[in-house]
């Protein structure tokens, strides 16, 4: 019945996604930037930077800006960098599926989410339209919140995020 047509909607989509992006099957979203620290806590943090050199990190931690990279805790290290956890990360409250990514741009700290397609629309669907809506309209959602993907993830070809958190263009967290 309806969960048949909703499995088909979701290979539908996996297949096109994979057909106009490729080997690429991660969306990377600006949660947001700050000129602050940042809050982050998760169970068995691990803190990849760019030249493959790893941090264990303690279950809740800030980050903040320096002269010489991102000071996590207690390291120091240079940006990008990746977060990931045993489960979700937690961010300055909020939850957060898939992998944390951290970059430095103008004296901010760029803070995106990268996680798959349909981790993503998890994160859109319940903030565009309230749960307590008919099913089908939920349904409807999620067909809009995907095209609005597909179409939009060329819009900042020159940052290292493709979507951003907010209503410049779908809100999600």
């Amino acid at each position: 019945g309806a969960n048949f047509g909703l499995r088909i909607s979701c290979l539908l989509f996996a297949t096109l996604f994979q057909t106009v992006f490729g080997d690429e099957t991660t969306v990377r979203v600006l949660i947001f930037s700050s000129t602050a620290s940042v809050r982050f806590s998760g169970e068995m943090v691990l803190a990849v930077d760019s030249s493959g050199r790893k941090k264990n990190l303690p279950q809740s931690f800030e980050t903040h800006l320096e002269e010489k990279g991102l000071q996590l805790g207690r390291h120091l290290i240079q940006a990008p960098l990746r977060l990931s956890a045993s489960g979700p990360i937690g961010i300055e409250g909020n939850l957060y599926r898939g992998e944390i990514l951290l970059h430095e741009n103008a004296g901010r700290i760029l803070v995106i989410n990268e996680l798959s397609p349909e981790e993503y629309l998890l994160g859109v669907v319940p903030k565009e339209v309230p749960a307590n809506f008919p099913q089908e309209a939920l349904k409807a959602q999620a067909v809009v919140s995907r095209t609005f993907l597909l179409k939009n993830l060329q819009k900042y070809p020159n940052r290292p995020y493709q979507i951003t958190a907010t209503v410049l263009d779908q809100v999600y967290g």
